[in-house]
């Protein structure tokens, strides 16, 4: 038998960003147009990754009846193991939150074809902004939860092995594995179908039709086995 443990601590890259976490675009001033979601904040660390590992093997030893003839003197073996295991963060959570606002401010100049003007606008690059463009609540966003964790694995198997005549080997085992806790990118702000939008009076920036929020969160799972 066999025990052991692990602690895996990764830490929070992306909080050397001045506003990593998506914090919902809530109680933002209607006038001034700013609220919690263009102040600096930190994803919440992630310190209580304990892994734990178990295996055992055991070789029976039988030489009379049914037990005899299925597993024999020390002819068999059964192993049973299960452990858990931490994935760190991948970098493209990070390389999003960057050039999201309001960590970049994005400005989009789109050039036009007409027949007097078959290849764009001309002096297109005398149309870059010289200065920022304001941040505001309908700039496009794609964050972190707040509440992000490391996602991790449980593995867990189940053998038996058996010697045969003529130097042969049975080999049966069943192998499992799931994954909790994965990354997926989510729409916070989902399109509403042309037939069910509503513009609240008073809110005319508020568009049913702009889809402008994707946040990093841990809500996929994964489910594998085999025999």
């Amino acid at each position: 038998m066999s025990l052991g443990v692990r602690y895996e601590r990764f830490g929070e890259p992306f909080n050397t960003l001045l506003t990593p976490a998506f914090t919902g675009l809530f109680n933002v001033d209607p006038v001034t147009l700013t609220g919690p979601f263009s102040q600096p904040n930190q994803v919440e660390p992630d310190k209580n990754n304990f892994a734990p590992t178990f295996g055992i093997a055991y070789a029976p030893s039988f030489t009379e009846g049914i037990r005899g003839f299925i597993f024999g003197e020390r002819k068999s073996v059964i192993r049973l193991g299960y452990n858990i295991g931490y994935d760190s963060f991948f970098n493209n959570i990070a390389s999003n939150a960057v050039a999201s606002s309001p960590n970049t401010i994005v400005t989009t100049n789109t050039s036009t074809l007409t027949t007097a003007n078959p290849r764009g606008l001309a002096n297109f690059s005398s149309k870059f902004p010289t200065t920022a463009a304001a941040l505001v609540p309908t700039s496009a966003q794609t964050l972190i939860a707040p509440n992000l964790r490391n996602p991790y694995y449980q593995r867990w198997s189940l053998g038996i092995q058996r010697e045969l005549p003529f130097q042969l080997v049975m080999d049966i085992s069943y192998v499992g594995s799931k994954g909790t806790h994965l990354y997926i990118n989510e729409d916070y702000n989902p399109l509403v179908r042309p037939e069910l939008r509503i513009t609240p009076a008073g809110y005319p920036n508020c568009n049913p039709g702009t889809n402008n929020c994707s946040v990093s969160c841990r809500h996929a799972v994964s489910l594998d086995w085999s025999l």
